[in-house]
């Protein structure tokens, strides 16, 4: 049966002036609660009140009610970090991945933070040229551009979607790209999978130059001032490579991600692709849930961008990270109470040595890699921490033999 969404009005709580400051006067939302949980694990403390017929309110969520998302080893596998609308956007996760997608719709190519991980106005301005709009524009100073490009979207402009020292918050640009992905037709050139992933490769190569080794210490603190959502998560390596690799990788090939039925995947221009993290200790890769693997076989085929490494266990690893979740907790707060993190070991560092690009284009594809063992089904029948709820039934990649297969289709070596 088909979700309804409801018509909610989302406001932030601002600490230095202690109210409530209004973001969305009326956004539909599939699920309310769900979405107040995701800013809410960004840091960002939130509620949403359901509004009725007239406008009148209903219920409200606030942070506090909101399950945080789990930060065991397990469970890392499960969290889908991404909402997605009811009109179907999803929004950035980082301010790094808004403004690339923001640049890419303009035409302004890969983008950068500035000191204090600040959003330049270079991406506001490209905009505005995308936009048509009058030169004399780009003297404005960077909120009242922003405000004005908001205007131009149809999209609500408040105080939650800036801050001082002219700052666009992630909500303003989350607010910019929901109208520009909406009004800005991008006329997408069909590359195949192996073409995709040449210019993948060159974007991700440029960025490890610039960080050939991964530091716990050095990727939290980048990720956490970056507003980074899991940078508390143990698996923090995957979600680094994703940090860093992925928003180039929107500002130089466009695309954006893309929702199955039950997970995101990470990005899609003329393909689907996911891209995880493997230690050259083992031969396996978790992958996805069986049905959004399917799902996106049947969209046309799946790759997968597997960045391989050494990684290193160093015993002061996990209580330095469980120290920084002290210091910066989540504003939400549980509805119950949840398993501790399990994790025994932490990586200290994880030091990449080569990037491989594999595609699965059709589901008897997939079919040929299951039977060589190039993939694998496993947790299939398993339970949740409840003893109840089933999970569902992952894949997994041998990466060694993927190497060897029809389905390697790139591999790129780094230098230490």
């Amino acid at each position: 049966m088909k979700s309804v969404p409801f018509l909610a009005r989302i406001e932030f709580w601002v600490e230095a002036e202690q109210r409530w400051h209004l973001a969305y006067a009326g956004i539909n939302l599939l699920d309310p609660a769900r979405y107040v949980d995701r800013l809410a694990a960004g840091g960002q403390i939130a509620r949403a009140t359901i509004l009725g017929q007239h406008l009148e309110a209903l219920n409200v969520i606030t942070s506090h009610q909101a399950t945080a998302p789990s930060e065991t080893d397990d469970e890392a596998w499960e969290v889908d970090d991404r909402e997605v609308l009811a009109d179907g956007f999803i929004p950035a996760l980082s301010k790094l991945e808004a403004v690339n997608r923001l640049s890419a719709l303009a035409g302004g190519g890969v983008e950068v933070l500035g000191p204090g991980s600040k959003e330049r106005k270079s991406v506001l301005d490209s905009l505005a040229k995308a936009l048509e709009l009058n030169g004399q524009v780009l003297s404005l100073r960077k909120i009242e551009l922003a405000g004005l490009l908001a205007r131009r979207l149809s999209e609500p402009w408040g105080e939650a979607c800036y801050s001082s020292g002219e700052t666009v918050t992630l909500v303003g640009l989350n607010t910019l790209l929901h109208g520009a992905e909406r009004q800005i037709s991008k006329s997408d050139v069909l590359a195949s999978p192996l073409d995709e992933a040449r210019r993948m490769a060159d974007v991700i190569s440029s960025v490890l130059r610039r960080y050939p080794r991964f530091g716990l210490k050095e990727a939290v603190t980048q990720m956490r001032l970056e507003e980074a959502r899991q940078w508390r998560q143990s698996q923090w390596v995957g979600w680094y490579f994703e940090h860093i690799a992925l928003p180039p990788c929107f500002g130089a090939i466009g695309g954006r991600p893309i929702k199955s039925p039950t997970a995101t995947f990470d990005f899609s221009a003329s393909h689907i692709w996911d891209f995880k993290t493997h230690s050259d200790h083992g031969a396996i890769a978790p992958l996805n849930d069986a049905v959004a693997t399917h799902w996106a076989l049947d969209q046309g085929g799946l790759g997968f961008v597997v960045l391989t490494g050494d990684a290193e266990f160093e015993p002061w690893a996990k209580p330095w990270l469980d120290e920084q979740k002290a210091l910066y907790p989540s504003s939400s707060r549980r509805k119950k109470e949840r398993k501790k993190d399990r994790s025994s070991r932490i990586k200290s560092a994880f030091t990449p040595s080569r990037v491989d690009f594999f595609y699965f284009q059709s589901q008897s594809e997939w079919r040929e890699a299951a039977a060589s063992g190039v993939v694998k089904g496993f947790q299939e029948n398993w339970k949740q921490y409840d003893g109840e709820t089933p999970r569902s039934a992952k894949y997994s990649l041998n990466v060694d033999k993927a190497v060897a297969s029809q389905n390697a289709l790139l591999s790129v070596g780094l230098p230490h």
